[in-house]
C-alpha cells in the first residue's frame, strides 16, 4: 500500500518525520524500504500520535497493532496504559481477535501484580469502564501468570496471536 505525506486536519494520524540521511533504508530489503519511505523522503513510522490542545504530541500506539471494533479504531496501548494502573496488575498486552458481530474486539492478556489476588475480568471491565469510552472497554481478560517477552524485555504480540489465535 502507497501513502503519502500529507497534512491532516484530524489530531490523531501517524507520525511520519523526515530523515536527515541519504542512508537511511533498511539493509537488503528494497520491498519494505519502498513500503515505509515515502515520496520526497518521509518516513511512515507506524507511530499513532495525538496532538493536544497544547500543541504537545501523545503516543497512541502503533498502526499495525490497532484493532477495529465495530468500526472504530483502538489502540491497545491505551488500554494498556490504563490497565497497568490498577492496583492489580503488573503487566497488560492486549491485542484484536476476530468477532462475529462487531468484526474484531480486544482481548488483553494481564498479568497480576505479585502478592495480590488476582483480578478478575469482572473488576477489570469495571474499571475501565470508569476510564476509557465504551468502544475501548476489552470485551476478553485473560489472567496469566506471564506474557511472552522479546529479548530486550518488551511484551511479544506476534507470540500472543500466534499462541492464542487459530490460523486461517
Amino acid at each position: 500500500m502507497k501513502q503519502e505525506a500529507t497534512e491532516v486536519p484530524h489530531p490523531r494520524h501517524g507520525l511520519n518525520p523526515r530523515p536527515s540521511g541519504r542512508g537511511a533504508r533498511q539493509w537488503n530489503m528494497p520491498d519494505e524500504t519502498a513500503a515505509v519511505f515515502l515520496p520526497d523522503g518521509w518516513l511512515a513510522t507506524g507511530d499513532m500520535v495525538e496532538m493536544e490542545p497544547d500543541g504537545h504530541l501523545v503516543l497512541r500506539g502503533r498502526k499495525k497493532e490497532m484493532y477495529s471494533q465495530g468500526g472504530f479504531n483502538v489502540y491497545p496501548m491505551e488500554i494498556e496504559n490504563v490497565l497497568t494502573t490498577h492496583p492489580k496488575v503488573a503487566m497488560a498486552a492486549g491485542i484484536g481477535v476476530p468477532d462475529e458481530v462487531l468484526g474484531e474486539v480486544g482481548r488483553f492478556y494481564v498479568v497480576p501484580r505479585p502478592g495480590v489476588e488476582p483480578p478478575t475480568p469482572e473488576e477489570l471491565t469495571a474499571f475501565c469502564r470508569e476510564r476509557l469510552a465504551d468502544y475501548k472497554v476489552p470485551r476478553q481478560f485473560v489472567v496469566t501468570a506471564e506474557v511472552p517477552l522479546t529479548p530486550v524485555g518488551k511484551i511479544h504480540k506476534a507470540l500472543l496471536r500466534e499462541r492464542d489465535l487459530p490460523r486461517p
